[in-house]
């Protein structure tokens, strides 16, 4: 150990200032890389916390990160909060434990019921707030939806029903940059404030966004939902029928060899039909009246020899049996069906074969796909439409999937491999870059070093010998010198030859 510190100060001391500053640039250099690449490799990776927070909540949760000692990062303008890769759902938990999240909404953890010294208007205030904070919290969790902002008005109560006001309710909606709600969604909002408010009614509910522009009004509410409700009726009714004959074909041809699409015209109309039934012929006798009338009043003949005439008279009232019967109709009762299957005219016979579906084949399967849906003859009163079309399907070239899995996961590996090698590769190429300088001023170095004691290289003309720089013929003036050399001293040729011959290989 001492030997090499011994030469490493000899090789220093013969280098020239502009070779030691060099060296100590380089080495400054590859410590001030080593230091940068260990800061970057310890340095966490980061992920999204939060987003679109409002600043009261970026403050609660920025003061619970400094108080927890979490690293975080503020990115989009003060409006998401990043914090290290792994602690997201932890740090989730512990915020709503802590009930940071709330924001500006109170829900019912502010009204706790009746207390001393409370007026009734202040008690139905703090319920009002109660509840349209709990139902702006519940829309928040719709994933469109950035912020909302629930305001009920209730009248008082009159004596008279025709002097009460209606309850109405207002709804302002802020959705997520790039999202829209659908109608069904807008509708089932509506549905929500008006199942959660006592008195209020669908029509008198109005959502808006905060653009200003109308979602739901309280003239459309109604018609609206009903629509929805008849459209997601229809919708699901044909995605049934179709999912019947699709399963049906698909266990006979295969997966991906045919196409089902149904289109239903439903009829939601309620209908109530009473009917009465009268059973004749099973009435009861429920009284019976007996009437007699004699007259004594004379008269001629065999009547006058009676002594007079009599009367009877019977009247007898029935119970007759009676039905009543009142049917209501279903809603949903299909009218008309429009049916159009596409089949891929190729398949595979036991044998594993490709052949073509015969004609007969097309036939018996469209029967089955009638037969599944419940289709109905030309000639009934429904008049429902059927099409059957075979053509050659596009086939897209298709990997295997495990193949496609294992890929996936050697990308994944491969990536994860060179996130961790990048700091290695770099402290590398520093390493190499710093060896090469001074490998570099190495070499130069003898040129600019001391004289060397007599009788060493420099006493016979080594200087000259060492200094030479080999050219494109090198080798040729190489060995021309050191003929010149032999020839004009050859004693002290021979004792530099001893001499390199007895030094030990460097």
């Amino acid at each position: 150990m001492g030997s090499l510190f011994k030469q490493l100060a000899a090789i220093w001391n013969k280098l020239g200032i502009n070779q030691k500053v060099s060296l100590l640039l380089v080495g400054l250099g590859v410590i001030a890389g080593g230091v940068a690449l260990v800061c970057v490799a310890r340095q966490p990776s980061y992920e999204l916390l939060y987003s679109d927070l409002e600043e009261k909540d970026m403050a609660q949760v920025v003061g619970y990160l400094k108080d927890s000692k979490v690293p975080y990062q503020i990115t989009a303008g003060g409006k998401a909060l990043m914090v290290p890769e792994g602690q997201k759902y932890d740090l989730r938990i512990a915020l709503a434990n802590k009930g940071l999240m709330t924001g500006n909404r109170v829900g019912l953890e502010l009204w706790e019921g009746p207390g001393w010294g409370t007026s009734p208007l202040a008690e139905q205030m703090m319920k009002r707030r109660a509840i349209q904070g709990e139902l702006a919290r519940t829309i928040m969790h719709i994933e469109q939806i950035a912020w909302a902002d629930v305001q009920i008005a209730e009248s008082e109560p009159s004596l008279f029903a025709e002097d009460q006001r209606r309850t109405t309710a207002a709804i302002t909606l802020k959705l997520r940059p790039g999202e829209s709600l659908t109608g069904v969604q807008v509708g089932g909002i509506a549905r929500l404030v008006s199942a959660s408010v006592e008195g209020l009614e669908l029509k008198n509910v109005t959502i808006i966004d905060e653009q200003g522009n109308l979602l739901s009004s309280p003239h459309n509410d109604a018609d609206s939902a009903e629509a929805s409700d008849l459209q997601a009726f229809r919708r699901n009714c044909e995605e049934q029928l179709a999912q019947k004959a699709q399963a049906m074909l698909d266990r006979a041809l295969g997966p991906g060899k045919s196409v089902v699409k149904v289109s239903a015209i439903v009829d939601m109309d309620r209908v109530t039909e009473t009917k009465e039934q009268v059973d004749a012929a099973n009435r009861v006798a429920r009284t019976e009246k007996t009437t007699s009338k004699t007259s004594t009043a004379p008269a001629e003949g065999a009547a006058a020899a009676a002594g007079g005439t009599s009367e009877e008279t019977n009247e007898t009232n029935y119970d007759v049996p009676k039905t009543v019967r009142t049917t209501q109709l279903a809603t949903g009762t299909i009218k008309h069906l429009d049916v159009a299957v596409i089949l891929d005219p190729s398949t595979t016979d036991k044998d594993g074969k490709d052949v073509a579906l015969t004609a007969q084949q097309l036939e018996d399967l469209g029967m089955l796909v009638k037969r599944a849906v419940g289709f109905e003859e030309s000639g009934a009163a429904r008049k429902d439409t059927f099409q059957l079309t075979a053509m050659a399907f596009h086939k897209e070239p298709k990997a295997d999937d495990a193949a496609a899995a294992s890929q996936g996961k050697g990308e994944a590996r491969i990536l994860q491999v060179a996130k961790q090698a990048v700091p290695v590769l770099a402290a590398l190429i520093f390493v190499l870059f710093a060896g090469l300088s001074l490998r570099k001023i190495l070499r130069a170095a003898p040129k600019s070093g001391s004289p060397a004691p007599e009788g060493g290289r420099e006493a016979i003309g080594a200087p000259e010998f060492y200094g030479a720089e080999i050219g494109a013929d090198g080798h040729v003036q190489l060995r021309n010198r050191v003929k010149d050399v032999m020839a004009k001293d050859p004693e002290a040729a021979a004792r530099l030859l001893q001499r390199w011959i007895s030094e030990p290989r460097s």
